[in-house]
């Protein structure tokens, strides 16, 4: 098992936030830092150290952490690349933000029923474009 690509960080930080939050998303869905070592290939440690905000991994573990932990910036990104072409980004928009305050302060079912009414909408709109997010969204509501 290879170790990780890590550098030391301050013990304040955004980084360091990344790695607790990260933490707690793992314990959440039940998954060790052994497990999550083995499914990317770098040492235990090496997540531990990650983890308790002692270091940072290199973008390519990062990245696998993120997989596993069934989490995808592809998302985001997209968002600021349509704001950027646009002009602003939707991640900016004060009604984006308030929508996800109101799920993420929503109890799992509400936020199920949710996420099957816009699965129901997007599909209902038969656009080609909207099957992947579609597939998405049943996917993450099957996950809950």
């Amino acid at each position: 098992m290879k170790e990780a690509s890590e550098k030391s960080l301050p013990s304040e930080g955004k980084h360091r936030n990344i790695g607790i939050k990260l933490s707690i998303i793992a314990k959440s869905k039940g998954l060790t830092q052994n497990e999550i070592a083995l499914r990317c290939g770098v040492s235990r440690i090496s997540i531990h150290r990650f983890f308790n905000g002692r270091t940072e991994l290199k973008a390519s573990d990062l990245f696998n952490v993120l997989d596993v932990l069934g989490i995808s910036i592809d998302h985001e990104i997209e968002n600021s690349l349509s704001g950027a072409l646009e002009g602003k980004s939707l991640s900016q928009d004060p009604i984006y933000r308030d929508v996800c305050r109101i799920l993420q302060s929503s109890t799992r079912q509400i936020r199920k029923t949710l996420f099957e009414q816009i699965s129901w909408w997007v599909r209902s709109l038969a656009c080609p474009d909207s099957q992947e997010s579609t597939h998405r969204i049943q996917q993450y509501v099957r996950e809950m």
